[in-house]
This record gives C-alpha cells, structure tokens and sequence, in this order.
C-alpha cells in the first residue's frame, strides 16, 4: 500500500488492473482444472462399469497417462528374489484395498533402481514383459560380477564405468578384481561386504584417472556433494588478490577444454554426475566418503586438497571494496553459493583439526563472510552461529589473527543493534574495540582505520539504548574525533555517527537537536535511509505528522530502489507508514 502511494496515477490504476487480471486467470484455470478433473473421474466410472459388467471382461486399448519421476534403467539386472516378493505382497486383495512394501538398505544399495524396475514390469496389469536378452557369451561373466558385487547399483556402475573408459576388457576384470579383495585396507573397512567391493573398484578407478580429473575428485570431497558450480571451479581458480603469499596453483582449471575434459573422465567412471542446464555437478555421498578416505591414506594430499578447497571458496567470496562501509545484500550473491560447500569444510574441519593447522584464520574469515552474508539477509539467529563458528575456528589456531575477530565482532555488534539486543550489542562492541587495538599494536592496521570509530560509535548506540547516555555521548565524540578529515568516499563512518548521534538526543527526549542532527545527516547524505526512519520518527515525536509519513515515504522510495520490494527493510519501513495511517491518521483503509 505504501509503495502505491509513492507511484504515478496511471501505474496504479495498470497494477490494480494486473491484480485483478491475475486473480481472473488464476480463476479460470482452477476452474478448468477442476471440470477436467471431474470429467476424467466420470469416464473411468464408465469404463470401470462397463468391464465389470462385460460377460467376457478384457483389457481395452486406452492412452496410457503415466506420472513416474525417473526414467527406466535399461541395464537393471538381477533382484529376481525381491522383485518376486514385492510382486506376492503387493497383491491386491479387493478393489479398494492398497498394500505397502518398505524397502531399506544402505545410499547405493539400490532402493530407487529397484522401485522403478517394479513399476515399469506392473504398469499394463501386472503383465511381466518377455526376459530382457544378453550376449549369451557375456552372461555368465555379468552374474558373476553382479555376485561379487552382491547387487549394489552403485558398485556396478563404478564396475561399468572403468570397463567403459578402457580399464580393462570384461573377460579380465573378475581376475583383477579378485586379486585385490584380501588387501588389509579394503578388509578393515565397515561393512566389508559392500565397501570391500566397492573400494576395490573405486581403488582401480582411481588409478586410471588423469591428474586433472584427481585434483577435481580430490577438492568434491571438501563440497557440498548436492550441487557444485562450475562457478566455483572455473573462477575461484584465480587468486583474486595478488598480495596473498600462497603457493597453489589452480589455474589449469581455468582451461574450459581441460576442464570439460576432466569431469567428462569422472562422470564417465561414475565418480560424478553433472548438469549442463544448471552448469552443476554432484558427488554421491558414498563415493565421496570413500574417496576421502583414499585421500586419508597421504596426509599431505589431504591438507593439500583442503587448502586448494579453500583456496577456492575464499576466491569467490565478494570483493569488498572497503570493509568499514556498511555492506549491501547485493554483495552477498557469491557467498549465497558457496554457503553450504563452506559448512562442509568447517565440518570437515572439526573432525581432524589436527592435519589442517595453521589454516584456522583462513577458514575463520571466510565463514565469519558468510554470517555477514547472513546478518544482511536478516538470518539473524543463523548469523549468530555462524559468527560464534567462525570465531571457534579462528581461536583454535596458534596466531590468532584479532583483525578477523575484531571485525567479526563489530559486525555481530551491528546486528544485535539492529535487532534491538543493546545488552550483547555492547558486550560484541567491547570485545571487537580490545581485537581493533590488539591488531593496531601488532601493525595489522594503522590507529587511524576506520574500523575504531565505527566500532565506538556501534557501541555508543547500544549504551544509548540501555540509557547510559552519558557514557553513549562520549563514545560517539570519541568516534567522531578519530575519523577527522576522511573523505566521505572512504568511508561513512561520519555518516553513521551523526545518525547514531541523533538516535542518542532522540532517546534522550532532545527532539530539536535530534532533528538538527538528522537534517544535517541527511543534507550530506541525502540517500541514507536510516537516517530519514529516524528523522520520521522525530517528526512524528513533535506532531509533525504529514511531514514524518513524507519522510517515511522517501526512505521506502530509496530502499525498493536499492533492495526491491521484497526486502526486510522494505517491509519495516512500510509497516511504520502504515502504524503512522493507522494510528495518528485513523485512516485503516489506507494503513
């Protein structure tokens, strides 16, 4: 209602005319559907009369419609025994009467393969079709295989793509495959059965892959294995700062011919499989399982893939342009991606900390990055998880580095402000002031960084909400003496102090100054949106209210312009509007 308020004439009228034509169609449509529904249910009724009466009942050659989510598996083999069981249990005994059968087992064993196989031989009336035919001189060796594999898709298809891409010729692979079974490695795994075999196959795989293909296989077992970018391959390769002291070099993948070339050679060996529309590629869990485990058996491998891991997602972080400004969501769409692959290095992480030391403060500031992301998302209560992670992660190493944690609180102070948690806002911005100077005295900035009088003035504004406003005023004096003559662009440090500044005369029931402060604010930084909410609220304080819902009106105008109309602050700003329509204006149809 208030985004309308702020429109053209003509735009309104064509939206309401939009809402209405919406609603029309989404009508019409519902009621389409409903007499379709209602028609197909009328002529199965007939059908079913009719066959039920026929004195010779027989099946009728009717279009078949069939909702099924996956594809038949032309080379589903074997699983005679449960198939035959299904088929006896789910026997219908009456009409009306639906039987259910549970099929369980380990992610692999083949629960899907066998569900769908089932359904493909039932639909046309439980009519089996004619025994699929094989090379008869391949046969017996493919039972064979099926046997030592004992069934699990997952196996064979590792068994199918090493014989593909020329790993061995089928006549050959039950001697090498047996040759390797009594190894102490595979026999000391869990499950032997499964993961013997399993292993053996992935180990012969693993031989046969390129090193280019190795590294990828290598640096998936660090990932989210649900969806992997390309993205994060094909730009994270590139260092984005050249100042970094780092001896990992990624930049084959940069290549598109090598690196098409290398996922092609592991979805071949089904290592992987990939999505061109999506430009994505998965890992399934147990390949990733025992290709960490493989990684495992070369320490300097493992730390080695870790660290190209994180070398990675640290590169495709957003490139703040200047850390002491206030960040924007939009900044935020790289971290929304690496997200989830970020939670699976730190889990990694936690559980052999040990063989990834030293890495701690990388690993902490990417993860602190993404509960910005968070905290900017209004995720506040994931936020603080991941702030409280990212700081774990960092104290966990031998340095420390206290510029990460100091920005890492400050930025944790900032988001308790905002949502009006004054008591742990200032309890972050104390701890995030003793890392600033900490890192000051250490030389990893200057006493003049802007970090400081950010920092002291996120704290004044927590202190002037719990009403220590003595101590509040002193804090933002303090903040606004270390900022000096810094140029606006550098920083808006001086802006976010005046506002606080205001905030302050406002709690303390200085409206005038209050309202001084903000217009001054405003005046050097006319699209701040912050300080016209604050400077609305002060009107409306002094009975200003035509002009405070103005106010109010323009910073909701600024906010769909900088976020879109779906964005919390946007949804904050316009339910005040409505308060001020409501409740000052008695105006509820416009509220």
């Amino acid at each position: 209602m208030a985004r309308s308020m702020i429109l053209p004439g003509m735009e309104q009228a064509l939206e309401k005319h939009d809402v209405r034509l919406r609603r029309c169609t989404s009508r019409v449509r519902t009621e389409v559907d409903t007499a379709h529904m209602q028609f197909v249910q009328s002529q199965l009724a007939a059908i079913s009369s009719v066959i039920e009466h026929a004195p010779t009942p027989r099946y009728l050659e009717l279009p078949l419609v069939r909702i099924i989510p996956h594809s038949r598996n032309e080379r589903f083999f074997g699983r005679q025994s449960i198939l035959d069981l299904m088929r006896d249990c789910l026997k219908s005994s009456g009409p009306r009467y639906q039987r259910r059968f549970a099929l369980s087992g380990f992610g692999g064993a083949g629960k899907t393969q066998i569900a769908l196989e089932y359904t493909y031989r039932h639909l046309d009336d439980y009519k089996l079709p004619d025994e699929v035919k094989t090379d008869p001189d391949h046969q017996a060796i493919l039972k064979d295989i099926s046997y030592t594999s004992h069934g699990f898709p997952l196996a064979l298809a590792q068994v199918a793509g090493f014989i593909r891409t020329g790993g061995r010729p089928l006549a050959d692979f039950l001697t090498m495959i047996h040759d390797k079974k009594n190894s102490a490695a595979i026999a000391s795994l869990p499950v032997s059965n499964y993961h013997a075999t399993s292993l053996t196959v992935w180990d012969l795989s693993f031989q046969s892959l390129s090193n280019q293909s190795r590294k990828v296989l290598e640096i998936l077992v660090y990932l989210d294995p649900d969806s992997v970018p390309y993205e994060i391959l094909e730009r994270g390769c590139v260092a984005k700062s050249t100042t970094e002291d780092t001896n990992i070099d990624l930049s084959i993948m940069a290549d598109p011919v090598g690196l098409r070339t290398a996922l092609q050679n592991l979805r071949g060996q089904s290592f992987i499989r990939t999505n061109p529309e999506l430009k994505t590629m998965s890992i399934h869990r147990l390949v990733q399982e025992q290709a960490f485990h493989h990684l495992c058996v070369e320490p300097h491998r493992q730390r080695r893939a870790f660290e190209e891991s994180l070398f990675l997602l640290s590169n495709c972080q957003p490139e703040f342009p200047n850390v002491t400004k206030h960040w924007s969501p939009e900044l935020f769409r790289d971290s929304e991606m690496c997200l989830s692959h970020i939670k699976r290095l730190a889990a990694v992480f936690f559980k052999t900390p040990g063989a990834f030391k030293s890495l701690e403060n990388k690993l902490g500031k990417i993860i602190f990055e993404c509960a910005s992301y968070q905290f900017q998302r209004f995720h506040h209560k994931a936020a603080t998880e991941t702030f409280a992670l990212a700081r774990k992660v960092i104290g966990m190493g031998p340095s420390p580095n206290e510029l990460i944690l100091s920005d890492c609180y400050r930025m944790e102070g900032r988001m308790f402000n905002e949502s009006g948690q004054p008591v742990q806002a200032a309890e972050s911005g104390r701890q995030a002031q003793k890392y600033a100077l900490e890192a000051v005295s250490k030389g990893f900035i200057s006493k003049d960084d802007q970090r400081i009088p950010r920092i002291l003035t996120g704290l004044g504004n927590s202190l002037s909400q719990l009403e220590e406003y003595d101590d509040a005023l002193s804090a933002q004096l303090e903040a606004k003496r270390l900022c000096g003559d810094v140029p606006p662009e550098q920083s808006d440090a001086i802006t976010i102090i005046q506002l606080n500044w205001g905030f302050l005369m406002y709690r303390c029931g200085d409206l005038k100054s209050a309202e001084q402060i903000l217009r001054a604010t405003l005046e050097a930084s006319p699209k701040t949106p912050p300080a016209l909410y604050a400077l609305g609220n002060t009107l409306l304080a002094q009975g200003n209210i035509e002009e405070a819902i103005a106010v109010h009106l323009k910073g909701l105008e600024i906010y769909i312009e900088s976020f879109g109309d779906q964005h919390a602050l946007v949804g904050r700003c316009a339910y005040k509007v409505g308060e001020i329509l409501l409740l000052w204006k008695s105006d509820p149809k416009r509220a």
